[in-house]
């Protein structure tokens, strides 16, 4: 498992992790709005939390993976995770994510 903070800004956010994750979740620290996606999901899919604890699946719009193929989008290590800047529940201007990422066994 990694964990990171990261700051966002509201445009889309490259999270560098260095490795394709299996399962990731994203903590809105600032207003507790969280997503969790796993490698068995559609792709766009993922689940949204909110912060009175109600969960769905959202089935478009979702994160995007890096998966080594992609050399563009800023990323330089090309593994990782792309938060749209649609996602304004979890990719908002000046906020702080919680993110806990984890892969399978290699």
């Amino acid at each position: 498992m990694t964990l990171k903070e990261v700051a966002v800004d509201g445009t889309e956010k490259v999270i560098e992790l260095g490795f394709v994750p299996a399962m990731f979740k994203i903590v809105n620290r600032d207003n507790s709005i969280s997503i969790e996606w796993n490698k068995n999901l559609p792709a766009g899919n993922f689940y949204k939390i909110t912060a009175a604890g109600a969960r769905s699946l959202v089935t478009s719009g979702g994160p995007t993976l890096v998966d080594g193929t992609d050399k563009s989008s800023n990323v330089t290590s090309s593994f990782g995770v792309i938060l749209p800047a649609a996602l304004a529940d979890i990719n908002d201007a000046a906020e702080t994510l919680d993110v806990a990422v984890f892969r399978d066994d290699i």
